[in-house]
């Protein structure tokens, strides 16, 4: 039995042509029916209501899409002629109206011989002006995040990649030059990456968002601070299905707070720790020294005879002395030794470790002879200042391992010092 004739048997009625037209009349894309010599034959309201109302004896290729007349053309001519299938996206428009676009798809239709040549062909119209906004708002985003610095990326929890602007890209393929695999999570540097993938994973799971700072290794020996947030995007079911981040560089950031908390701790005249910075790495020795037992000293510095310098000279050329004394102090001193200027010509020196007296005289002879060399003042003037210096040890752990004192007992050393003329040096070696 023919098909015709089983369908017709099983449903209990003829497909008619009254029954295709209703159908196509209800359908919500335009359809147009050209017989053999191009003329059309039927459209259905969602054709004409695309095509500005356009007769069903006018020419469909005609009118909104005259445009486009040579490309559909050939697409109807290829219908015709090989049985081709094609399609193509046309944009049109009428004054003061926004532009829309139509996908035209030209089929053969099928005549009563074998050729297609024998039959006409079958437009069908569908308006996809929405998609090409969105695919144009997408491409836009797209542009808009591939022309940032900051690191852009959508990924799966599986670390699948959905998504990486230029900058996100860039980076990992300087990873890759450098032996990387293409992994997202490699750009996260390995001091931080643990961190992130449990516990912000663990909080995207359950939460909307997580935000914290990361520390990106963005190839070429180049570690760069971030302050990132992470979005995530759950399915129906509440399950993490895809997660957004967004990281912003924030080396400019960090960079200002270092210099704020350098401020905070430095002398802004000499460059040198300030009395809060001595004072704390001066605690930070003895609570290392009580743990330890390794001893810790303080060599108290106040110069000699500054104020007559200052008084004959000005106030500038005292600032060239206290500049080049902090200098001197740092030249004879260890790189793991503290030097702070701690007043208007007062000065701290903290030392770990170094407690033995022949060391610290040694040391205190080092800074007397460095500080009493001729400061030249420019112009062919030199002036000399003297310094006397307090030291105070501690290599006991109980009562004398105290910050404070051990800085008041070098401060007295410092003043026994200078009543027998300055230029010298006391040692308290304490109850240690």
């Amino acid at each position: 039995m023919p098909r015709e004739g089983a369908d017709a048997a099983l449903t209990g009625s003829v497909w008619t042509d009254s029954d295709f037209r209703s159908l196509t009349d209800a359908a919500p894309i335009g359809i147009v029916v050209d017989d053999r010599h191009g003329h059309t034959i039927y459209r259905n309201p969602a054709a004409g209501a695309l095509l500005d109302g356009q007769g069903a004896d006018d020419d469909w290729r005609s009118g909104a899409l005259a445009e486009y007349r040579p490309v559909l053309d050939a697409m109807v001519e290829a219908a015709r002629e090989r049985g081709a299938v094609s399609n193509t996206i046309a944009a049109f428009g009428y004054p003061g109206e926004p532009a829309r676009w139509l996908r035209v798809k030209v089929a053969p239709r099928a005549g009563s011989g074998s050729s297609p040549r024998t039959g006409g062909v079958i437009a069908i119209l569908e308006d996809v002006t929405a998609e090409m906004d969105a695919r144009a708002e997408t491409e836009r985003l797209t542009h808009m995040l591939d022309a940032t610095s900051d690191y852009v990326a959508v990924f799966r929890p599986s670390g699948e990649i959905l998504y990486l602007n230029q900058t996100t890209r860039a980076a990992l393929e300087r990873l890759r030059e450098q032996g990387g695999t293409g992994e997202l999570v490699e750009l996260i540097d390995e001091s931080g990456r643990e961190v992130f993938v449990r516990d912000a994973l663990d909080v995207l799971a359950e939460a909307d968002t997580w935000r914290g700072e990361l520390l990106l290794d963005v190839g070429g020996d180049r570690k760069v601070p971030v302050s990132a947030l992470a979005v995530a995007h759950h399915d129906r079911q509440g399950r993490l299905e895809w997660i957004s981040l967004l990281a912003r560089d924030i080396t400019d950031l960090k960079e200002a707070e270092a210099r704020l908390r350098d401020l905070a701790t430095r002398d802004t005249l000499t460059g040198l720790a300030n009395r809060s910075l001595a004072s704390d790495r001066l605690a930070q020795a003895v609570a290392r020294h009580k743990r330890s037992g390794q001893g810790v000293a303080v060599l108290f510095c106040d110069l000699d005879g500054f104020k007559a310098i200052n008084d004959a000279n000005g106030h500038a050329a005292g600032d060239l002395v206290l500049q080049e004394v902090a200098r001197r102090l740092s030249s004879v001193t260890r790189a793991t030794d503290t030097v702070a200027r701690v007043g208007g010509d007062e000065f701290v020196i903290v030392c770990e470790g170094l407690v033995d007296r022949d060391a610290l005289a040694e040391l205190a002879d080092r800074v007397i002879s460095a500080v009493c060399e001729p400061v030249p003042l420019g112009g062919g003037v030199s002036v000399v200042v003297g310094i006397s210096v307090g030291v105070a040890v501690v290599t006991d752990t109980g009562e004398e391992a105290d910050a404070d004192r051990l800085l008041t007992r070098a401060d007295t050393a410092m003043y026994r010092a200078k009543a027998h003329g300055g230029r010298s040096y006391r040692i308290d070696l304490g109850m240690g």
